[in-house]
């Protein structure tokens, strides 16, 4: 088992996220996905708003099932229209499988490696957590040294802090799968980097199917109490866990939004660890967007021949998963 990379030696893959505009933004190729929340379009808005010049607008389009089906259609109607209108000339389509690992690393790859001049501005708002991960992968490993930024769009509001059940119960598929297609199978234990987020359900049954032996909780800050005592309850199973945890083998450790390269170090130190005593590390990715991929990206940078992830693919989502649009983040990926 190949051992873990120093902290002296580590990669920062990514940049603290800010909701200020990047001053040195002029020429962009834009890529991210639509969605039937309203949010999708956030960050073209905001470039479009300062100006910036558009060369190309890449739409990645999923087959996710979105209940009720005839008002989910019309939302990812309008929400297509206004990205290919803030796109211009140079808009295009993509049409993804939603939750297939390899085959979203094999299209980023092959997507980035055309020419393009300025910076490339990659979405993740609406991106599917398993190509989040994906494009974590992507990002720690890629010797890509043209200028990129990641955008995020965080939401009002989630069902969930309304008191909405979201999916709960309502499950098609489990995903456990390794980072990298040749890895070993045979581990002295289980570590895992959680990241709980509003739907505890979900990361209840990913627990109860790969149990972890220790490792790092990643809670997000909450912006609202309402948000934080809607968290709480949805993930008490968690918690509970939390403090039966022997000698705090499960530790918690709550970060802000933004706050990407303390993410990367808290779970780089966790990565190490696993690889030290050879156990696998298994990511948990049920938290938002930005800590998902900056989690994900450490363990790239440090042990991606021992981590895996769990995720349960959920049979639909509703069209109240979210609401309206609070903020756009911005982040650079170091070079």
């Amino acid at each position: 088992m190949a051992k873990a990379e120093s902290s002296r030696t580590m990669k920062y893959v990514l940049q603290d996220f800010a909701d200020r505009f990047p001053s040195d933004l002029e020429r962009v190729s834009w890529v991210g996905a639509a969605s039937f929340e309203q949010r999708c379009y956030a960050s073209l808005t905001a470039l479009r708003a300062r100006k910036v010049s558009i060369d190309s607008a890449t739409i990645i389009e999923y087959d996710t099932v979105v209940r009720p089906r005839r008002q989910s259609r019309q939302l990812v109607i309008g929400n297509r229209k206004r990205l290919r209108d803030l796109g211009g000339a140079g808009c295009s389509s993509v049409a993804l499988p939603s939750y297939r690992f390899m085959a979203f690393l094999a299209w980023i790859e092959d997507f980035a490696s055309g020419e393009r001049s300025g910076t490339l501005v990659i979405d993740i708002t609406c991106l599917t957590k398993v190509h989040a991960l994906g494009l974590a992968l992507w990002l720690a490993s890629s010797r890509q040294r043209s200028a990129i930024v990641l955008a995020y769009s965080s939401p009002r509001d989630y069902d969930a802090a309304r008191g909405g059940r979201l999916t709960r119960g309502r499950w098609k598929d489990f995903v456990f799968a390794p980072f990298m297609p040749t890895v070993s199978t045979r581990y002295r234990h289980n570590v895992g980097v959680v990241l709980p987020g509003h739907e505890g359900d979900r990361l209840r049954i990913a627990l109860d199917e790969v149990e972890v032996h220790g490792g790092l909780v990643v809670e997000a800050k909450a912006r609202t109490l309402r948000t934080a005592v809607a968290t709480q309850s949805q993930n008490a199973s968690l918690y509970e866990r939390l403090e039966r945890s022997p000698e705090q083998s499960l530790r918690l450790y709550s970060a802000s939004l933004t706050s990407m390269r303390e993410v990367q170090r808290e779970v780089a130190a966790t990565a190490r660890g696993a690889a030290e005593e050879g156990s696998r590390l298994t990511l948990y990715p049920m938290g938002p967007k930005p800590l998902i991929v900056a989690a994900a990206a450490a363990c790239a940078a440090v042990y991606p021949q021992g981590t895996w992830f769990a995720y349960p693919v959920p049979a639909f989502y509703r069209v109240t998963y979210t609401y309206g649009t609070n903020a756009t983040y911005w982040a650079k990926v170091s070079t």
